[in-house]
């Protein structure tokens, strides 16, 4: 599976027949409870370094959502909240501070190199507010 975010499109390729484009990156998948997950490095303005496992959701509207509270560095932004309507109820979410996010070699900047940070409410899978 190529996922390109520049072009907005995801391919499906047969396996056998196809290589990866010069500069792409291989990002090591794990699932648990149905979900996938990808270990990053997040770099805050600060320049503290946060090595981390993120759920990769490619429907979600934002290019990184980080839980406030799951590290101690990632606290809940000041600033307005907006919230979000999910079937069981809503999600506060704010934006924060830019931050860089490394994974395998390859850096991805969010868009405006910012992180969407929603409150831990509704977040959490099995009761772990880390994703």
């Amino acid at each position: 599976m190529e996922i390109d975010p520049r072009a907005r499109r995801i391919r499906l390729h047969d396996p056998p027949s196809w290589h990866p484009p010069p500069g792409s990156a291989s990002v090591p998948l794990t699932f648990r409870h149905g979900h996938a997950f990808i270990p990053v490095r997040l770099t805050l303005a600060s320049g503290e370094e946060i090595e981390r496992e993120l759920q990769f959701d490619i429907g979600s509207n934002s290019a990184v959502s980080l839980v406030a509270g799951s590290h101690v560095s990632l606290p809940m932004p000041e600033g307005e909240a907006k919230y979000g309507c999910l079937v069981s109820g809503k999600q506060e979410h704010r934006v924060g501070a830019p931050l860089r996010l490394t994974y395998v070699d390859a850096e991805f900047l969010p868009q405006a190199a910012n992180a969407m940070i929603r409150s831990a409410l509704m977040q959490a899978i099995k009761g772990s507010s880390e994703h």
